[in-house]
């Protein structure tokens, strides 16, 4: 019997369109199973990616990441982390302490073992892994050439984490006038200004010679710290808030330096002018020295090579917490006005009385600040001894000091201390009033660069 075809087809072939669309629909929920299957076994992967990083750890491994260190001083704990990046063979370390983060240039990771050294400020980590954490020591250099070996302890975290959160009863957010009191020693005053978040803290002390650069620390009750590790610092301050809303507190630098504070809130306070702290003796208009560059010729002033210049005479130390935010300073400044008739010279007292040994660690400073000026090294960093090699001053008050001489080789300004980047503000004020001062001098009269 044969077949008829009709003009339209038969019922099982015009069924097929919405069998083809069935299987379309049973392909795609294939798909997803097969991805869902597959971001399982890739979240899966990632866990035990995890976990093998665990289990390195717990085998001896040092890994990259964030770490939380502590250092054991005087007062108590002092946490900075540790940011370590790249891998082991090629390294990089960061120390970060608040919004601040400090570049360690030479990195070493020998398996368990971790070396860390900022040249400029001459203090090494060594820490070994151990159980996990990493164990060790900070070495730093003081006055005279001692070192102190201060402990710390390190554990592994993901991210800069504060302790775990606690309840807060007040808000230091403001401006506090202080008076700190070293053991011994006579009282001063300072500003401290801080901003509070919750149980996070971030803020600085202003003093009459310089700021305590970025401090960062939390609240808990009515009880808080404050702290800063640059490298080569290491200040912790603590304070409680008492129920007439005034603070006391301790402050702690290194294993030895301690000194007490009071601050009430005043929003008014105020420093005396970094200006009028050091001045010339009667009878001076000018100074005139003889200092040693670190290759062992002298460098004068006045000599012909800085006649009818603005000079800046910088008196720093490499180990000085305000001079190493000067210099960046000084720096950018000598590349845009040098042209202009502009001299910067580093006057260097240093914690070695050894020529040497002062002059390789102020050759570090230059290379770690890319320091174009020249610079000598002027003696021991006391400041006794400091104003016995410059003896037309007052006294020298502070390290840094930074004196303004005109092209007629007349003193013009003297400022005393510098408050730098961490004071904010402050800081940007600092720069444009500076910045007028060296353009109104540079155009009495004009002599290029010779």
């Amino acid at each position: 019997m044969k077949t008829r075809y009709r003009s339209t087809p038969p019922p099982a072939l015009a069924s097929r369109p919405a069998l083809a669309s069935n299987r379309v629909r049973l392909l795609s929920a294939t798909r997803v199973r097969l991805l869902l299957t597959l971001l399982a076994l890739f979240l899966g992967c990632s866990r035990g990616n995890a976990d093998s990083q665990q289990e390195a750890r717990v085998r001896g491994d040092i890994p990259m990441g964030q770490w939380r260190v502590v250092l054991t001083v005087p007062g108590g704990d002092l946490p900075f982390y540790l940011d370590l990046t790249g891998s082991p063979d090629e390294p990089e370390a960061f120390y970060v302490n608040g919004s601040e983060r400090t570049r360690v240039p030479e990195v070493t990771i020998n398996g368990t073992a971790l070396s860390l050294f900022i040249p400029s400020l001459n203090s090494t980590i060594e820490a070994e892994l151990k159980g996990g954490e990493l164990l060790g020591t900070l070495r730093v250099v003081k006055l005279g050439g001692i070192e102190q070996v201060i402990p710390l302890r390190a554990t592994y975290a993901q991210g800069y984490v504060y302790s775990v959160p606690t309840k807060t009863e007040v808000d230091i957010t403001g401006r506090w006038s202080a008076q700190f009191t070293p053991d011994g020693g006579q009282t001063y005053p300072a500003i401290g200004e801080f901003t509070q978040k919750e149980q996070k803290i971030t803020g600085t002390f202003l003093t009459p010679v310089g700021d305590h650069r970025f401090l960062a620390g939390e609240m808990s009750g009515r009880e808080f710290y404050l702290s800063c590790f640059d490298g080569g610092h290491t200040y912790l301050f603590k304070g409680r808030v008492d129920d007439d809303g005034n603070i006391t507190g301790g402050y702690w630098d290194g294993l030895t330096w301690h000194e007490s504070w009071v601050a009430r809130r005043d929003e008014n306070a105020t420093l005396p002018d970094p200006y009028s702290l050091t001045y010339l003796k009667d009878g001076y208009d000018t100074l005139s020295f003889t200092f040693p560059r670190t290759d062992g010729t002298e460098l004068s002033f006045p000599s012909d090579a800085y006649a009818g210049h603005v000079v800046i005479l910088a008196l720093e130390g490499t180990w000085c917490r305000n001079c190493s935010d000067e210099a960046p300073f000084l720096v950018d400044v000598y590349r845009r006005y040098q042209d202009r008739g502009l001299d910067v010279i580093g006057l260097m007292y240093e914690r070695y009385r050894d020529f040497d040994r002062a002059a390789r660690q102020v050759e570090r400073y230059r290379a770690h600040h890319a320091i174009e000026y020249d610079l000598v090294v002027a003696g021991f960093a006391d400041k006794k001894e400091a104003s016995q090699t410059l003896p037309m001053l007052d006294r020298v008050a502070a390290f840094p000091t930074m004196i303004v001489i005109d092209r007629a080789g007349k003193v013009r300004k003297i400022h005393t201390g510098f408050s730098g980047p961490g004071t904010g503000a402050h800081y940007e004020d600092f720069v444009r009033g500076f910045e007028a001062l060296l353009e109104g001098l540079l155009s009495e009269g004009s002599s290029g660069r010779r």
